[in-house]
Protein backbone atom coordinates (compact mmCIF):
# COMPACT_ATOMS: atom_id res chain seq x y z
CA UNK A 1 0.00 0.00 0.00
CA UNK A 2 1.17 3.12 -0.86
CA UNK A 3 0.31 6.72 0.12
CA UNK A 4 -0.39 9.97 -1.80
CA UNK A 5 2.21 12.62 -0.79
CA UNK A 6 0.20 14.84 -2.86
CA UNK A 7 -3.55 14.15 -1.68
CA UNK A 8 -5.57 17.22 -0.25
CA UNK A 9 -8.37 18.14 2.74
CA UNK A 10 -11.50 19.91 2.12
CA UNK A 11 -9.57 23.12 1.82
CA UNK A 12 -7.23 21.90 -1.03
CA UNK A 13 -4.07 21.20 1.70
CA UNK A 14 -1.59 19.08 1.48
CA UNK A 15 0.15 17.14 4.14
CA UNK A 16 3.24 19.64 2.52
CA UNK A 17 0.99 22.85 3.27
CA UNK A 18 0.19 21.65 6.73
CA UNK A 19 3.99 20.97 7.54
CA UNK A 20 4.92 24.26 6.34
CA UNK A 21 2.02 25.96 8.21
CA UNK A 22 3.23 23.84 11.55
CA UNK A 23 6.27 24.93 10.64
CA UNK A 24 7.71 21.24 11.11
CA UNK A 25 11.23 21.72 9.54
CA UNK A 26 11.77 17.83 9.41
CA UNK A 27 8.57 16.96 8.05
CA UNK A 28 8.93 19.48 5.39
CA UNK A 29 12.29 18.00 4.28
CA UNK A 30 11.04 14.56 4.65
CA UNK A 31 8.12 14.95 2.87
CA UNK A 32 9.48 16.81 -0.73
CA UNK A 33 12.63 14.25 -0.61
CA UNK A 34 9.65 11.29 -0.29
CA UNK A 35 8.60 13.43 -3.42
CA UNK A 36 5.94 15.34 -2.56
CA UNK A 37 5.00 18.42 -5.40
CA UNK A 38 6.18 21.61 -3.81
CA UNK A 39 4.55 23.67 -6.43
CA UNK A 40 1.10 22.66 -5.22
CA UNK A 41 -1.16 25.22 -3.93
CA UNK A 42 -3.90 24.75 -1.33
CA UNK A 43 -7.80 26.49 -2.27
CA UNK A 44 -7.07 29.63 -1.54
CA UNK A 45 -3.66 29.72 -3.95
CA UNK A 46 -1.09 29.42 -1.74
CA UNK A 47 2.11 26.77 -2.12
CA UNK A 48 4.00 25.88 0.60
CA UNK A 49 6.93 28.28 0.56
CA UNK A 50 4.13 31.26 0.41
CA UNK A 51 3.09 29.81 3.24
CA UNK A 52 6.44 30.00 5.39
CA UNK A 53 7.44 33.62 3.37
CA UNK A 54 4.04 35.18 4.90
CA UNK A 55 4.56 33.31 8.15
CA UNK A 56 8.47 34.91 8.20
CA UNK A 57 7.07 38.28 8.11
CA UNK A 58 4.89 37.87 11.25
CA UNK A 59 6.59 40.24 14.07
CA UNK A 60 5.16 37.70 16.79
CA UNK A 61 6.86 34.77 15.47
CA UNK A 62 9.75 33.37 17.86
CA UNK A 63 13.56 33.48 17.04
CA UNK A 64 13.13 29.46 17.36
CA UNK A 65 10.11 29.28 15.30
CA UNK A 66 12.22 32.01 12.84
CA UNK A 67 15.04 29.82 12.43
CA UNK A 68 13.20 26.58 11.83
CA UNK A 69 10.99 28.18 8.51
CA UNK A 70 14.51 29.73 7.71
CA UNK A 71 15.65 26.29 7.49
CA UNK A 72 12.76 25.08 5.44
CA UNK A 73 14.03 27.61 2.87
CA UNK A 74 17.33 26.50 2.16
Amino acid sequence: LGVDLNSRNQTGQTPLVLAAMAGQRESVVWLINAGAQKQLADNSGEAPFQIIQKKLEQPELSPQGRQALEAILK
